[in-house]
């Protein structure tokens, strides 16, 4: 072998090294490229949950009065379209310590089914509420239960107390 084409050779040796490092170079910054772009349109895609709305978490009125009222009237109705019996309701006095909470111990019978029917609309209605404490009693006589739970709401803030 004469020493042109060893030097042949071997410079296209070096070449095709060189070609090979430049394509892997190309694939592997494209691959790169391409997961860049896809990280980018997943971000984009992203659901971003919604600014906390008001309205999901407090229970509207501009007094502890109005909205104990409205509290009161959306258990009423809540119990009657769960086939409960209403009782009576008190309505706590503002507490120095948290004014914008409105609490209330609410009563009604009814059938298990539907006093259960009751809790979970409570606890999954908006805007929230917390069923804090239940009493079940049963009825002389009967199947049905007395229901005597103690319901917390938050009112908006900025209203008098």
């Amino acid at each position: 072998m004469t020493p042109d084409i060893r030097r042949f050779l071997s410079l296209s040796a070096a070449g095709s090294v060189l070609v090979a490092v430049f394509i892997g170079f190309a694939v592997t910054f494209t691959g790169w490229l391409g997961v860049q772009s896809g990280i980018e349109a997943a971000i984009a895609d992203q659901a971003v949950p919604l600014a906390a709305d008001p309205a999901r978490y407090l229970s509207p009125g501009e007094s502890h009065a109005v909205a104990g009222s409205n509290l009161q009237t959306r258990l009423n109705e809540a119990a009657r379209n769960s086939g409960l019996t209403t009782g009576r309701v008190n309505i706590s006095p503002v507490d120095a310590g948290d004014p914008l909470a409105v609490v209330l111990e609410f009563q009604a019978e009814g059938e298990m089914e539907d006093i259960a029917r009751l809790l979970h609309g409570i606890e999954t209605s908006l805007p929230a509420l917390i069923v804090e404490n239940v009493r079940l009693t049963p009825l002389r006589n009967s199947s049905r239960l007395q229901l005597i739970a103690t319901i917390r709401a938050r009112r908006e803030p900025g209203g008098r107390p």
